[in-house]
């Protein structure tokens, strides 16, 4: 039956649920004075980061900064989707997981379960002909020249599509209704009628004299199916196309059955061929999967996380095997975080995963993935081979071109390592911050008295868990950490310089206050009232992630320059933030956002970093919305230059935006 689970009864089954209960079956956890502490699940670690606050049911790890609920716990811990996490959580208490039936949503639900019931019986046809057909022999014989066994075939459901134009029509079609479903699920193809020649349109099966690969998704249904032809016809290899079941940008070949068959999987290779997923597994490597006729997706990278902590590219080492690696590296990116690992195995010309296994054997194999090369390494090499590293000019243009790439990564230990071999290379000490590459140096700071009040208990506020627990965190944690320190009530000490709003400043008082007639009457731009926040609010350039996408704004680089200035700012000297800028030189319009009414505007001092942060989100959420047109106008200008870079998913995006404007 199909339908939505309510949020009434997710909110009823997490406030039933004990995360500490939750998280407790699944590792080792010791109290220590309120929470609960493990060593985190999520990354390596020998001293235990992992605090689980059972009073707020949340946990949240101080290493690799992993947070949430029980629910979020399951799914990140047992690579569960969000409904198995919530169909887990109900069966730990006892619960039936009801249902909201939607008319719309159970019709659609209906035809999808007819569309791959179908498609069962279809690989089930194909499988069958592989073994009884009378013309079974091409088949037979090529699988077995590549190397496969019977068993490895009945594992995969590989089968045989023989040569004919009606097989599938014949076999299936009794009924218009299946004929239909069988159109949709694009096993046969419709030719139109031509009116010049008076022929009607006809049906005719889209796959002959093909071995099959059926694709399934995470469930074993099958989905789709890739054929390799055993004629000389024209393509060699043949995809289902996309269906209301199948989305090639999502779906992996071979992880229904590493899934299956494969017990602790600790990476997972990325190949680009179905025969090549099925050698390896053949040999014994059963962690492959391939992409199908497709780049590789942001989707699939998550859905790879999802499985393990670890993917390995595999490609040939010609050039269209560098640009296929490249594109996949450019995926990875936003997918970075502490404690995953991304590599690219390149394999001699002429070789692919399939040949290479039976060259050289499943072991030595195997320690190709393991040695294979890291994400750091690949674009580190990569981009020295654009420059030349032994000039000055070669080595800034180094640090200019690693810019976009170190900027679509998250923030964490693997950016800082990575910012430190750059800073290596180029010989000058970089920090790679949300959006600007700057150098580390020292400067003479405004020698008026740091200024350090002690907040009043009344204007303390109510703030979100994560930062509650971040608020936890000792002021040495990451230097000389082994073991949480705790006072005599066994509490877990917060430093005492943490941040807090002082209740009569905003972090204005350096700023020359100009009287009411003498504030500059001008419009800001949203980009304008960012730097004037933060400005208003330094913590919002450490303690705030902006999303990178909005660097393609023009006006957005000031805001860009002013995050990276203000990250070289002590916490303590946020009060000199006006005065350090001013000595910056980034722009005079700092001066005139600074002096207009907008930043002027009264902010209440007892919930400051609330508005602020409130404010802030307003007016990006604003520009945000904007970007589609942006991103559109970037696309039209490359499509009408013919540039040579465009991808084929980057053309098919510009279609589909416009055919939205029209």
């Amino acid at each position: 039956m199909a339908g939505s689970i309510s949020r009434g009864f997710i909110d009823d089954l997490l406030a039933r649920t004990d995360v500490v209960e939750v998280i407790s079956s699944c590792i080792d956890v010791k109290k220590k004075g309120q929470n609960y502490w493990a060593c985190c699940p999520f990354h390596n670690e020998k001293s235990p980061s992992f605090s689980i606050n059972s009073s707020k049911q949340f946990y949240h790890c101080f290493g690799c900064g992993e947070s949430g609920d029980a629910l979020k716990f399951l799914q990140e811990y047992e690579r569960l989707s969000f409904v198995e996490a919530i169909e887990a959580l109900a069966k730990m208490a006892g619960v039936e997981v009801p249902k909201v039936i939607d008319p719309v949503q159970e019709e659609k639900q209906k035809k999808r379960t007819q569309l791959t019931d179908l498609m069962d019986d279809v690989s089930e046809y194909y499988y069958q002909n592989l073994l009884d057909h009378p013309k079974k022999n091409q088949a037979v014989t090529y699988l077995k020249n590549r190397g496969l066994s019977g068993q490895i075939a009945k594992m995969f459901q590989i089968g045989f599509a023989p040569d004919g134009w009606q097989n599938l029509i014949d076999k299936f079609a009794k009924k218009d209704e299946i004929l239909h479903q069988l159109l949709a699920a694009g096993m046969i193809v419709e030719k139109e009628s031509d009116p010049k020649s008076n022929k009607a349109s006809r049906v005719y099966d889209r796959f002959r004299s093909r071995i099959m690969f059926p694709i399934r998704n995470n469930r074993g249904k099958t989905i789709a199916f890739g054929g390799r032809v055993l004629t000389d016809e024209k393509p060699k290899y043949l995809n289902s196309p996309e269906t209301p079941i199948f989305s090639k940008g999502q779906e992996l070949y071979g992880l229904y059955e590493i899934k299956k068959y494969s017990k602790n999987v600790e990476r997972i290779i990325v190949v680009e061929g179905y025969m090549d997923v099925v050698a390896l597994f053949q040999a014994g490597v059963g962690y492959a999967v391939a992409t199908l006729g497709t780049a590789t997706s942001v989707t699939h990278i998550q859905t790879l996380f999802k499985q393990v902590d670890e993917i390995v590219f595999c490609f040939d080492g010609d050039e269209a095997g560098k640009k296929a690696a490249h594109r996949a590296f450019e995926q990875c990116l936003n997918e970075v975080k502490d404690g995953r690992q991304i590599k690219f195995l390149f394999l001699p010309e002429g070789e692919d995963p399939d040949s290479m296994v039976r060259k050289i054997g499943k072991d030595a194999f195997e320690e190709q993935v393991k040695q294979s090369k890291t994400l750091s390494d690949y674009m580190i090499e990569y981009l020295q081979t654009q420059v030349d590293v032994n000039s000055e000019a070669g080595r800034a243009k180094l640090v200019e071109l690693a810019k976009p790439y170190m900027i679509s990564l998250p923030d964490g230990i693997f950016k800082q390592l990575l910012g430190k071999r750059f800073s290596t290379l180029v010989g000058v000490e970089l920090q790679f911050g949300a959006f600007e590459p700057t150098v580390v140096k020292t400067f003479e700071r405004a020698t008026k008295p740091k200024i350090t009040p002690k907040p009043k208990a009344s204007d303390k506020t109510e703030q979100p868990i994560a930062q509650e627990m971040v608020n936890d965190i000792p002021s040495d944690y990451g230097q000389s950490y082994d073991q949480p320190d705790y006072d005599e009530e066994d509490n877990f000490l917060a430093p005492d310089d943490y941040w807090e709003e002082p209740a009569d400043q905003n972090w204005v008082e350096s700023i020359p206050t100009p009287s009411a007639n003498k504030r500059i009457p001008i419009k800001l731009s949203r980009s304008d009232k960012v730097v004037a926040l933060l400005i208003r609010a330094p913590f919002l350039s450490t303690d705030y992630i902006f999303d990178s996408r909005l660097l393609i704004l023009p006006d957005f680089q000031l805001v860009a320059q002013v995050i990276g200035a203000l990250k070289k700012l002590p916490k303590s000297d946020y009060f000199q933030a006006y005065q350090f800028l001013k000595e910056q030189n980034l722009s005079d319009r700092i001066h005139d956002i600074t002096h207009s009414e907008y930043f002027w505007l009264p902010r209440k001092s007892d919930n400051f970093k609330e508005l602020i942060l409130d404010e802030l989100e307003n007016i990006l959420s604003a520009l945000i919305d904007g970007l589609p047109n942006e991103a559109f106008d970037q696309l039209k200008r490359r499509v009408l230059a013919r540039d040579p870079s465009l991808s084929e998913e980057e053309k098919q995006q510009y279609k589909q935006m416009l055919l939205q404007k029209k």
